[in-house]
């Protein structure tokens, strides 16, 4: 009993192990068919280049965005306490947008209280320049000017008079003195007229000294005079710019404060496009607090590829069709602007390279902020021209190249092309009849390919 239980233990391991060889041939196997896959030679689709003509006609993806957008803005550090809509909210012109803390209205009417205390000093105090103590000594100078030059004045009329007292007196003196030396008259009288003539022409002397001293008190005062007065206009000037700066930051003030006190309302029938607050939070002074698109001001934006945005110009017709309107509602437009530089569009698994473009329509009934379309431009039809696949045309950093069927292999070859439409695509630098891997995504540089019959 024994020797058949090893027998059949014998003959159960004797069995494992033949199955075992044959998984280890197949995993070799298997491994080796691998291997020979690598250099299995594709099968793919050739297509001669030739002469044929293109559809101007440029399909492309666009999506509905705001033509114009109006930014609403509070010039006055806020809270909003309560938002009032949403993005995408239809208002009409008035509606309530935004409501705003009732902290702000305090400060701003106690800085107003501040402002009418400030203008009130300034009025004091040009009051104060029509009748006091700046305007009494302006007065007093004035008196003094006119006294000293009543004085002067009549200094000057007493000098005319000892002038020709003086003269006659020294003519006299001198008279006397030759009838003395004829001994015409006694030495005595001769003497008097002399001393009277030298106190006359003393007095003269000390007349014009006297109107001299007058004559520069006069010019002093007439600086201080004019100093004054200049004090006095430059004083006045002042607290008048000054009340203007305060007047303005009043009525800024005011304003402010009418902002505050009723809700933030739209100005225009249109949409809400973009909120940029939140309630409970500081919003500074001069930040946009939403934005508000127009009824009806919208366009479409079509991100262009690189390669194909040099067929494309401001003033090309175009025709739009909402991609998920069940009527296949179409609206005709025009090209209205394409940017000046590109920008990359990043995907999941490629980065592209695009040109945004604007279609500005007729009407824009239907349509609606972020709805998708098919836009159609026109570019007119052309003939004679080498084309090839447009899905045989892939791209290198931007550089557009194809893979070339020579000698059983796959060629890359980089290219120039000339017009595109949706399906064909132009080259200028390739020879007609020039065999192009139709697409070439399982192909590489020297792959080995095999042309589909």
């Amino acid at each position: 009993m024994k020797r058949k239980n090893w027998i059949i233990l014998i003959i159960i391991l004797i069995i494992l192990a033949t199955r075992n060889m044959d998984f280890v041939k197949d995993i070799k196997n298997l491994s080796f068919r691998k291997k020979d896959d690598k250099n299995i030679a594709p099968v793919v689709r050739i297509e001669k280049l030739k002469k044929g003509s293109m559809n101007g006609d440029l399909l492309f993806q666009g999506v509905v965005v705001p033509k114009e957008t109006i930014p609403l803005y509070v010039n006055v550090p806020v809270t909003v306490e309560n938002i009032l809509v949403k993005s995408g909210s239809l208002v009409n012109s008035g509606d309530s947008l935004l409501e705003f803390s009732a902290s702000i209205k305090s400060e701003l009417e106690r800085s107003l209280e501040e402002v009418n205390l400030d203008l009130n000093n300034i009025d004091l105090e040009l009051r104060d320049l029509t009748s006091g103590s700046l305007k009494l000594e302006l007065e007093n100078k004035t008196l003094e000017i006119r006294s000293l030059k009543a004085e002067i004045n009549a200094m000057e009329r007493a000098l005319k008079v000892l002038k020709f007292e003086s003269r006659t007196l020294r003519e006299q003196a001198d008279a006397k003195m030759r009838l003395f030396e004829n001994d015409g008259i006694s030495s005595i009288e001769a003497n008097a007229a002399e001393t009277n003539a030298d106190k006359k022409e003393a007095e003269f002397t000390d007349q014009i000294s006297s109107l001299d001293i007058s004559r520069q008190q006069y010019e002093l005062l007439l600086l201080s005079y004019e100093r004054l007065k200049r004090e006095l206009n430059l004083k006045r000037i002042t607290l008048k710019s000054r009340r203007r700066k305060i007047l303005l930051e009043k009525r800024d003030l005011e304003a402010k404060l009418n902002n505050v006190n009723e809700p933030l309302k739209s100005p225009i029938n249109g949409l809400v496009a973009e909120i940029f607050v939140e309630e409970g939070i500081p919003v500074a002074r001069g930040k946009k607090l939403i934005s508000v698109v127009p009824e009806g001001s919208y366009m479409i934006k079509v991100d262009v590829p690189l390669y194909i945005a040099s067929m494309i110009e401001k003033g090309q017709k175009a025709k739009v069709t909402l991609s998920d309107n069940k009527s296949d509602q179409s609206y005709e437009g025009v090209v209205e602007k394409v940017a000046q530089g590109a920008s990359v569009v990043e995907t999941k698994n490629y980065e592209d390279k695009v040109v945004e473009v604007y279609v500005d329509v007729e009407k824009t009934e239907g349509l609606k902020l972020g709805y998708y379309t098919t836009v159609s431009i026109e570019e007119g039809k052309s003939g004679d021209l080498l084309t090839l696949n447009s899905f045989s045309v892939l791209e290198d950093e931007g550089k557009p190249f194809v893979y070339i069927f020579e000698d059983g292999m796959a060629k890359k070859r980089y290219i120039k092309t000339g017009k595109v439409d949706s399906f064909r695509i132009e080259v200028l630098d390739l020879p007609e009849g020039t065999p192009i891997v139709v697409n070439p995504f399982e192909v590489y540089d020297n792959k080995k390919i095999v042309a589909e019959n």
